[in-house]
C-alpha cells in the first residue's frame, strides 16, 4: 500500500506540474495573437460552496470585442486559471483589470472566438505551479506520519 501511495502522489505531482507548464507555454504563445481593445461587461469574484470547510473563490469576467467587423463575447481571461481558497489572488487579478485605462485581449486569428485577457506568465501561474511542488512532499510526509500513528 505504501508503494502505491508514493507512486500516486508522484504521479499527481508530475501531472500537475506538466499541466501548469503547458498552461504557461500557451500563455506565452498568445503573444503571437492579434491584440484588440475590449469592453468589460461583467466582473465579479464568486464564492463556491465550501468543500470540507474551505471556501473556494473564482473570478468571473465577461468581455466583448470586435475582430474583422464581427462582434464576440468571451469569459476566458487566462489559461490555467482555476478557483482556489486564496481570495487575495482573485482580488489582485480584479485590481489589475480595474487599474488599466484601456483593456486589451489577444485574439486567435485562426479562431476569433478564442480570446484571452491575460497573456504571459502571471501571478496565478506561479502560485499554481508552486503549490503542487510544495504540497506534494508535505502530503507524503503526512501519509508517513499517519502510518506511524496507526
Amino acid at each position: 500500500m505504501e508503494i502505491f501511495v508514493k507512486y500516486l502522489l508522484g504521479y499527481l505531482l508530475l501531472r500537475s506540474i506538466i499541466f501548469n507548464v503547458v498552461g504557461i507555454l500557451r500563455s506565452l504563445f498568445v503573444f503571437t495573437w492579434v491584440k484588440v481593445p475590449v469592453s468589460l461587461t461583467y466582473t465579479n469574484i464568486e464564492e463556491s460552496p465550501a468543500v470540507e470547510g474551505v471556501k473556494l473563490y473564482e473570478v468571473d469576467i465577461w468581455y466583448s470585442y470586435s475582430y474583422e467587423t464581427e462582434n464576440f463575447i468571451s469569459k476566458q481571461f487566462a489559461f490555467n486559471y482555476s478557483n482556489s481558497p486564496l481570495l487575495l489572488l482573485h482580488k489582485i487579478t480584479m485590481k489589475r483589470l480595474n487599474n488599466r485605462k484601456q483593456i486589451f485581449a489577444r485574439v486567435n486569428p485562426k479562431n476569433p472566438n478564442q480570446a484571452v485577457l491575460f497573456s504571459g506568465v502571471n501571478f496565478f501561474h506561479i502560485v499554481n505551479l508552486c503549490l503542487p511542488i510544495i504540497s506534494g512532499p508535505y502530503q507524503f510526509v503526512e501519509v508517513q506520519a499517519i502510518k506511524k500513528i496507526s
